[in-house]
């Protein structure tokens, strides 16, 4: 078992420590491995005879950005919204098993067997409508059985959703986006997901299973709608694909309880915001199937399309693949 990455984030004084705590809940660690892909947090899959666990770690600084500060204790947010949605949507999150609040880690229960995540599946071209389908109804099943409006975040949810529509939507300074934010922030809230990423999701026999709940937070639905439905369509090379997927996950989504109300405004104003973010973000670098040429382009175009006030979904993607 390597120990030598874990103590270069917690100490080698505290190695044994948290290595004891996790041997006492879960068994005799057999493997402890540090895995890749994330932003923030120290991420460790531990292995043991009877199952797999993944371990994150919050440091001082983000694990992917060491540049960037942050602080440990704010793993306890992460906690919270895994304690809230595990109320009425615990079957589509990670169980935790353990929670230590001095050395800031969470030990979470393995819900990605063999790491199949949707970002893996789009990387090997075999995503599927059915797919988008059934993360469709998942998403609109957990935002309608998880209408919370209890506080997840410290020092308050009113900060963070401020600060997220800061970068997300007010760092273009588009007049749209800046009034969209000042909607975000005046509207009624509830519990959302925060990051659908497809790195994020599992997708594999039916199943949806969700983890990385960092971004968790009190806010309004067109967030979490508009930041998935951005991701499905920068994940397709194709306007024809790209418009194909998005309606499978709008048509699974709406065959749970919960609507994409495709005539507010917010829904698509937002949506023209993740688009930017995750094509022009020097910051947060965001890998897609495209060529720089190809992704400086699409920006322009969400620009352009800004600019029409353009409302509805497609034309907005067909505006986005005018390439």
């Amino acid at each position: 078992m390597s120990r030598n990455n874990l103590e270069s984030v917690v100490g080698k004084e505290n190695v044994n420590k948290i290595v004891s705590e996790i041997e006492v809940s879960i068994g005799e660690i057999r493997e402890l491995k540090q895995v890749g892909g994330g932003l923030v947090h120290y991420v460790y899959k531990v292995t043991t005879n009877s199952q797999t666990a993944y371990l994150k770690i919050r440091a001082n600084h983000y694990s992917g950005i060491p540049n960037i500060s942050t602080q440990p204790e704010l793993i306890g947010n992460e906690k919270r919204a895994l304690e809230l949605f595990s109320i009425n949507s615990g079957e589509y999150f990670p169980e935790i098993l353990l929670y230590n609040s001095v050395f800031h880690y969470l030990l979470l229960s393995d819900v990605m067997p063999g790491g199949i995540t949707l970002d893996r599946m789009y990387r090997h071209g075999n995503v599927e409508p059915i797919d988008l389908y059934q993360l469709g109804y998942s998403v609109g099943s957990i935002h309608s059985d998880t209408r919370t409006s209890e506080s997840v975040r410290y020092p308050s949810d009113e900060q963070y959703q401020s600060n997220l529509m800061k970068y997300a939507l007010e760092s273009y300074n588009h007049p749209t986006l800046m009034k969209a934010a000042q909607e975000h922030r005046r509207r009624n809230t509830q519990l959302l997901i925060g990051d659908l990423s497809p790195k994020n999701i599992y997708i594999r026999d039916g199943i949806v299973r969700l983890c990385d709940l960092e971004n968790a937070h009190q806010g309004v639905l067109p967030y979490d709608q508009a930041f998935i439905i951005a991701h499905i369509l920068l994940h397709h090379k194709s306007l024809n694909t790209a418009i194909a997927a998005m309606w499978a996950f709008i048509d699974g989504y709406e065959s749970s309880e919960s609507a994409v109300d495709q005539g507010d405004a917010l829904v698509s104003q937002t949506l023209h915001g993740i688009l930017l973010y995750r094509l022009d973000n020097p910051v947060i670098p965001y890998e897609l199937p495209f060529k720089s040429k190809q992704r400086k382009q699409m920006a322009k175009n969400v620009f352009l399309s800004l600019g029409d006030n353009v409302h509805d979904l497609e034309v907005v993607a067909a505006n986005l693949f005018d390439i």
